[in-house]
């Protein structure tokens, strides 16, 4: 297999749940573009950085091993929808191990330590050609970068120094409320309400935990030497416009436009998008316009507006005047001292898995996460646990009356767990009032500076085109 001499890098990242996978399924199946389905890529710096030093046959084999979910049908990512694509959802997304491994034999196979930018090139190519791709020059492959390290960019532009990164955005409010919403019904361990102003207003991810909280680049570029190779483009625009949007994005990679950019695909098959999010393939504006007054109370926009103030001007969306003026602004650090609504709202979720909420939910919850090896957030579980050992000693002692000394433990150490269990959960509030209002202190001091570091929006200065919401 021929590989191209002219290759190029666009590195797809994302500010939130901002339509990353959207754009890249667009992107799939163009003659001139290779992809991987969704995130399978993701992290090949973090193989690299461990295998890398390997000779080639014992690299390839790792690969494999790594990355062995490729190959075979049942290994399609279902988080994704990847195990519902085409026309009537009923097929899956693999390619075949044989092929791959004898492509990427052929082609990394006369060196005895490829580099990393050929190890990365020669990946692309091989897949494509286990989906009997045919490839037109020049190509462009597509690196789903989705907020990884900002090491891993570096080694990006230094196998490839003209890469381009195309950050995807999305109304800042509606990202607010998806990022909470993806916390909670994710079970995930953090409070939704911190995360969701951590990243949105600071570009800090925290969701996920220990290792991986660290500032990410969301709405900045990753490095600003970089700047000019790294533009936003509106998932809103994506919906409303595809057709001019996607024909600006070609002009930028310099590759012609093509039909099949109006389809959502992955491996050339319908794309449904994600389970819990709305089943369409491709355009929908139920994408884009999803309930906020659960989450945001209307003196919240406001408040929100203020702190985002620049971004919304920036990237052109509207908002009250009035949020960013001087005055407004300056209020602004005593008007956050008021709880959001998303704090009330993660107080009741919080609730309900301790002591004082529903003892029945708590069960239940657990019995159904813990056939899928999830458990809810909060100490709701510890009580669980402590309830079915109390359980187990009852049976054993099997007290003879209610008069028993056992039966007046019980109850001793009820109270007393009550007792302890009021202060702790006190202090587990204010540690979550304090963080939230950590991040909306710090989101208002950096929207404050006049010189700003936002990516820009990449029709500004490709095509000098101006797009109207609908």
């Amino acid at each position: 297999m021929n590989i191209s001499t002219n290759v190029s890098v666009l590195a797809v990242q994302n500010y939130g749940p901002s339509g990353t996978l959207l754009l890249q399924s667009l992107l799939d199946g163009h003659p001139n573009i290779l992809s991987f389905p969704t995130v399978y890529i993701h992290n090949f710096f973090y193989f690299w950085d461990k295998h890398g030093d390997e000779s080639t046959d014992s690299l390839i084999n790792s690969f494999i091993d790594e990355y062995n979910f490729w190959f075979h049908p049942e290994g399609a990512v279902k988080a994704l929808g990847l195990h519902q694509m085409g026309e009537n959802m009923d097929e899956t997304i693999y390619v075949s191990e044989e092929i791959f491994k004898n492509t990427l034999s052929h082609i990394v196979g006369r060196d005895e330590h490829p580099s990393r930018k050929s190890f990365f090139i020669a990946i692309y190519f091989s897949y494509a050609k286990a989906l009997g791709r045919k490839i037109d020059e020049p190509v462009v492959l597509v690196f789903p970068i989705h907020n990884l390290p900002r090491l891993h960019a570096k080694y990006l532009i230094e196998d490839f120094p003209n890469a381009k990164f195309v950050h995807m955005i999305r109304e800042p409010i509606q990202l607010i409320v998806s990022s909470f919403k993806h916390v909670t019904q994710n079970y995930l361990p953090a409070n939704p309400a911190e995360c969701a102003y951590s990243q949105m207003l600071n570009d800090y991810i925290k969701q996920w935990g220990w290792p991986n909280k660290r500032f990410v680049y969301g709405y900045k570029p990753y490095f600003n030497e970089h700047e000019r190779f790294s533009k936003a483009v509106k998932l809103e625009d994506i919906h409303t416009n595809p057709e001019i949007v996607l024909k600006t994005i070609c002009e930028w990679l310099d590759i012609p436009w093509h039909k099949c950019l109006l389809t959502s695909t992955f491996n050339g098959k319908k794309w449904w998008n994600r389970p819990g999010c709305p089943r369409i393939s491709g355009f929908g504006l139920q994408a884009i316009k999803k309930k906020t007054d659960d989450v945001i109370s209307e003196f919240d926009k406001y408040r929100l507006y203020g702190l985002m103030s620049k971004k919304y001007k920036i990237w052109g969306y509207q908002y009250p005047e009035l949020c960013s003026n001087i005055f407004f602004q300056m209020a602004l650090p005593f008007l956050i001292l008021i709880p959001f609504k998303a704090e009330g709202s993660f107080l009741k979720y919080r609730f309900i898995y301790t002591p004082i909420g529903l003892y029945k939910q708590i069960i239940v919850a657990m019995t159904k996460r813990l056939k899928k090896n999830q458990l809810p957030l909060g100490i709701g579980n510890i009580i669980h646990f402590a309830g079915k050992f109390f359980d187990s000693i009852n049976v054993i002692f099997e007290p003879a009356s209610k008069s028993s000394l056992w039966h007046y433990l019980k109850k001793f150490m009820v109270i007393m767990g009550f007792t302890l269990f009021v202060p702790v959960f006190l202090l587990i509030l204010l540690k979550d009032t304090l963080m939230v209002r950590y991040w909306l202190y710090r989101g208002w001091f950096v929207n404050l500076p006049k010189k700003r570091s936002e990516v820009r929006l990449l029709y500004d200065d490709v095509l000098k085109i101006n797009i109207q919401e609908k």
